[in-house]
């Protein structure tokens, strides 16, 4: 993961394939009715629309809300037209199934882990409410979670890198992660995995807000969550000490910010302009339901019309070498003088990421959880840690790799931890084309 390229996650879905894949034709959606009433519907989304728990600023008139609330605006008027309502309504009928049963359970986990309410859009934004299989970026299930993060959340079965390798293939259907029994695919897990995670990065952007003097409040913290669940908290982190915490200039500082070397100019404002336009995307899916609250809960036959908004085109990944990277386990020996918190250091020199890389190593590695210290590494055993692998270019050398990647070390111990970590001795050269473990960059 790099700190240009989108995230986890994280490709808007395709529209059109997301009601393919659950076996709706992206216009005669419309032409399904639900079996409830529209009364029992509107019954059912009261509790999302009334007494907020979250909710974006008001348009203050500067230049960063107007490009905010337009973005806003797009959507609005996407989901108000016969093809958006047919996806989002067919997602309020699937969380709405059985008496709104998925809904009850995701209200309940948001409850539990005081998550606001109003995260069912975002699930809505993700997926439709549907158990998809891996998309481009290998994201599955309702909530889109990716395999690196699945595991480091505690679900079983996620497709490995060796499984990859074994079937020359890069991702896996449906039917296929059902047959794995991947727990993305499971809506009780992998709800209460997003909730955690998300917790996890509003607490995140609270302590860089008070470690930074910066004041913010809940409101504005869960949107950069939000945000960060989409692109990864590396990547918001930096825009989020740009705008002091305020969401509203978020999609103009982001698309502002300067494009770095190597990198496709065009792919990465396609990326950037994915990120912008995400908690927008979930303002207006909660603007068009609460007007479901108020209309008809059966949508009407709306006729398109050449100014419809179209649908969100999928974005792809940057092409550069920072996309090409590989986030896996490897295996580290524990040496003489490490601790728990030195090795959360090695992996991702960013302070600000140092307890998440604990925490990753300590769910990577179920053995240190059953000690009396559960922090507790003894010299020379073997851990598994969260790295990286980059594919080395013409001209590169550990120093300047060093430079990239282990920003904040002094050369020499930078350079002495890269050769480790490849087993490389002194006055090796690096061979262009091959891959080399590196620190994580901070996603």
């Amino acid at each position: 993961m790099s700190n240009e390229g989108p995230t986890r996650r994280d490709v808007l879905i395709n529209t059109t394939a997301a009601a393919v894949a659950v076996g709706l034709n992206p216009v005669s959606a419309l032409a399904q009715p639900s079996a409830r009433s529209p009364e029992k519907t509107r019954q059912l989304l009261a509790p999302l629309i009334t007494n907020p728990e979250w909710q974006i600023p008001g348009n203050d008139g500067s230049e960063g809300a107007q490009q905010f609330y337009a973005r806003m605006a797009k959507f609005e008027r996407y989901y108000s037209g016969e093809r958006g309502r047919g996806y989002l309504y067919g997602g309020v009928d699937r969380l709405l199934a059985n008496g709104g049963e998925h809904l009850a359970m995701v209200l309940s986990t948001a409850k539990r882990y005081g998550v606001p309410k109003e995260i069912v859009f975002l699930g809505l934004a993700e997926s439709h409410w549907s158990d998809f299989g891996e998309n481009k970026a290998l994201a599955a299930g309702y909530w889109q979670i990716i395999p690196a993060t699945a595991k480091m959340l505690g679900l079983q079965n996620i497709p490995t890198a060796e499984d990859r390798k074994d079937r020359k293939q890069v991702n896996f259907s449906k039917e296929e992660l059902k047959i794995r029994q991947d727990e993305r695919l499971d809506p009780a897990k992998s709800t209460d995995a997003a909730m955690r995670y998300l917790l996890f990065l509003k607490r995140f952007f609270d302590k860089i807000a008070t470690n930074h003097g910066i004041a913010i409040s809940p409101n504005d913290a869960w949107a950069f969550a939000m945000w960060a669940y989409n692109r990864g908290p590396g990547h918001v982190r930096k825009t989020f000490l740009e705008t002091k915490g305020n969401p509203l200039l978020y999609p103009k500082i982001l698309l502002d910010q300067p494009i770095p070397s190597k990198s496709n100019r065009v792919k990465v404002l396609s990326a950037r302009g994915e990120s912008a336009e995400y908690v927008p995307k979930i303002a207006a899916i909660r603007a068009q339901i609460a007007r479901l609250t108020l209309e008809s809960a059966t949508p009407p036959q709306v006729k398109p019309t050449p100014k419809e908004a179209p649908p969100p085109e999928p974005q792809e990944k940057e092409t550069t070498r920072e996309i090409e990277e590989e986030v896996e386990q490897i295996s580290y020996k524990v040496q003489g003088g490490d601790n728990l918190t030195k090795i959360a250091t090695w992996i991702s020199p960013d302070p600000d990421f140092v307890q998440l890389r604990m925490d990753q190593v300590r769910d990577y590695n179920e053995r240190m959880l059953k000690r009396k210290l559960p922090d507790q590494v003894n010299k020379n055993e073997r851990l598994y840690i969260p790295a990286q692998r980059i594919l080395v270019e013409t001209g590169d050398t550990l120093d300047k790799i060093a430079r990239e990647y282990c920003s904040g070390w002094s050369a020499n111990v930078a350079v002495n931890h890269l050769r480790y970590l490849n087993g490389l001795r002194p006055g090796m050269q690096l061979q262009a084309g091959k891959k080399l473990i590196v620190p994580l960059q901070n996603n």
